[in-house]
């Protein structure tokens, strides 16, 4: 099983300080915190419905959810975007 993880401009904000988002936009383009990387790439080890996935990672305002699941299944799997 595999995730890629694209992560846009990095930056030293503190953790949780502001929604994570997940997309499969290839022109995807933000800013996302170290902290919140490392959270990412975590929770796409530990749930199952991020694997076969590919998708960016960056910062916006609100407030950030702990619902991986539901962010994992939002996005499509590789294999499906291909044939799309």
């Amino acid at each position: 099983p595999w995730t890629i993880v694209r992560p846009t401009w990095l930056t030293d904000d503190p953790p949780s300080a502001h929604a994570i988002t997940l997309t499969q936009d290839p022109h995807a383009d933000g800013m996302l915190a170290r902290s919140d990387l490392a959270a990412t790439v975590v929770a796409a080890v530990e749930e199952p419905l991020a694997r076969g996935k590919t998708f960016a990672a960056f910062n916006e305002p609100g407030e950030r959810s702990e619902d991986w699941e539901a962010a994992f299944a939002a996005l499509v799997p590789d294999r499906e975007a291909a044939t799309r």
